[in-house]
């Protein structure tokens, strides 16, 4: 295994490769362009039937379970705390988290953005990258929706898979 450090928009490599995995919700922090534009460079570097699997925040079941107005999530260990308190923007599908890490004493805050597309969104933009089959783990009937962290994966060639599965042309 060779792992790179890069511009998910702008891929380092060529390929070709059998699959691409997206992995710990790092999709989405870009405007939506931007989150084509890498949906193209996963595609471009698939072979022909390659595969891209997506881990990402499930739109649906984030919205379900959304408190309204800025709701924080604590983290504690020791002394050391992380607090994320985020606010949903349902016109654009941002979720925006202000972060405050409190850690050996130091405080330091940040701010990030992330885009979470519906299911049919996923699909268009899929699509219009170059893939030809889409599948989500949340449309298969024998999987529960989950709240924020639905674990797409691609299946094996004999059946539906538990995972957005998506093949390049």
């Amino acid at each position: 295994v060779d792992y790179r450090v890069g511009d998910l928009r702008r891929l380092g490599v060529d390929g070709p490769f059998d699959t691409v995995v997206c992995w710990f919700t790092s999709f989405g922090y870009f405007d939506d362009a931007y989150n084509r534009a890498v949906l193209a460079e996963f595609a471009r570097v698939l072979k022909p039937g390659g595969r891209l699997a997506i881990e990402a925040v499930h739109h649906d079941g984030f919205v379900r379970r959304f408190t309204p107005s800025p709701f924080a999530v604590p983290v504690f260990r020791g002394d050391d705390a992380l607090i994320d308190s985020s606010i949903f923007d349902p016109v654009s599908g941002r979720v925006r988290t202000e972060r405050v890490v409190y850690r050996d004493g130091e405080m330091r805050r940040t701010h990030h953005e992330v885009r979470v597309p519906t299911l049919p969104e996923y699909s268009e933009w899929l699509r219009a990258a170059g893939f030809s089959t889409v599948e989500s783990d949340r449309a298969l009937p024998h999987r529960p929706s989950t709240t924020c962290g639905s674990w797409w994966w691609p299946g094996d060639e004999n059946g539906p898979s538990n995972a957005v599965e998506s093949r390049s042309r």
